[in-house]
């Protein structure tokens, strides 16, 4: 007899133990996959950080109701303490919540790429705690039951909020990255160069921008051009590629306007240079490969902050001067 209840109560409560860890392993199978190394290095610094301060806020509810509610033998008192305990619990995750709001609003500019997961983190925060303390409550009054159907409910909860914040960490990034150089020289161009060129680096970015950084700004993503150094006014020191310098020199300034233009409206624009770069324009003999650049340029990206929409930047993210 005491042999079939334990299989049968095994077997009631395995779910409550298998989906929890089938659950934390499609995670990292899902997120893995959906973001760069640097969204997910920064996705699990938070996590890490909303297991940390989950404890902070409710570890010590939890203890003090597995110590304390048994003893209320009143079914009025232990509903009441109940309800203290889960409002015990929102309040100070609420205080938690608002320091780390507060944090973000004096702190935004050193925060990097934790700028923008507060708001999401902070509300993980909240329901990770709320679970906390609802199950310590279940515990106390050993519903088992009902706690088993909480840890899966939990598990399913988590994945989904992690979900969206991994959506939400995930946001559009739109790059603009069709570029010729042209002639090779400082001379005037003929007209048939100079169209080329300018069609190319310059109007193409005019035409695209006004329906790519709309879309883009909806999500509160980013919005990056490939310029060069070499369109740089205030740090040039040579005159070779002329024509090409000319371009890019516009294409920054075109990025400038539309920082203006769609900064308020939610999306961060920003133009890279992306260093020497073993491409046919670079040549076998440039300091960097494709793949060096182009993770620096999307790391860079990464940790780009609202503050920064307008910059020009190199590909490693050190500011350029226009």
């Amino acid at each position: 007899m005491l042999r079939d209840r334990f299989i049968g109560d095994s077997l009631r409560y395995a779910p409550s133990v298998l989906i929890p860890a089938a659950a934390g392993v499609a995670s990292v199978t899902l997120f893995t996959r959906l973001l760069s190394p640097d969204g997910y290095g920064v996705y699990s610094m938070v996590m890490a950080a909303i297991a940390i301060l989950s404890v902070v806020a409710a570890g010590w509810i939890e203890q003090s109701v597995l110590r304390y509610v048994p003893e209320r033998g009143d079914t009025a008192a232990r509903r009441l303490m109940r309800g203290h305990v889960l409002g015990l619990t929102l309040a100070t995750c609420a205080v938690v919540a608002l320091l780390l709001f507060a944090i973000r609003a004096v702190a935004s500019a050193h925060l990097g790429a934790y700028a923008g997961v507060i708001i999401p983190g902070a509300i993980l925060l909240l329901g990770e705690a709320a679970f906390v303390a609802l199950g310590a409550v279940l515990m106390a009054d050993l519903r088992s039951h009902l706690l088993s159907t909480l840890r899966i409910a939990g598990a399913l909860l988590r994945l989904a909020g992690s979900l969206g914040f991994v959506l939400w960490i995930g946001r559009d990034a739109a790059w603009l990255v069709a570029g010729v150089y042209g002639p090779d020289h400082a001379g005037f161009p003929t007209e048939k160069e100079f169209d080329a060129v300018m069609h190319t680096n310059v109007l193409a970015a005019m035409r695209l921008l006004p329906i790519v950084a709309p879309l883009v700004a909806t999500t509160r993503g980013k919005v990056a051009v490939i310029s060069s150094r070499m369109g740089s006014i205030g740090g040039r020191t040579g005159n070779q590629g002329s024509l090409y310098r000319a371009s890019k020199a516009a294409l920054n300034s075109v990025l400038a306007d539309a920082a203006l233009t769609y900064g308020p409206q939610g999306a961060c624009c920003l133009t890279f240079h992306p260093g020497w770069v073993q491409t046919d324009m670079g040549g076998p003999g440039a300091t960097l490969t494709v793949e060096q650049s182009v993770t620096g340029l999307r790391a860079t990206l990464a940790r780009a902050t609202p503050a920064q929409n307008g910059a020009f930047l190199n590909y490693d993210g050190t500011p350029i001067p226009w």
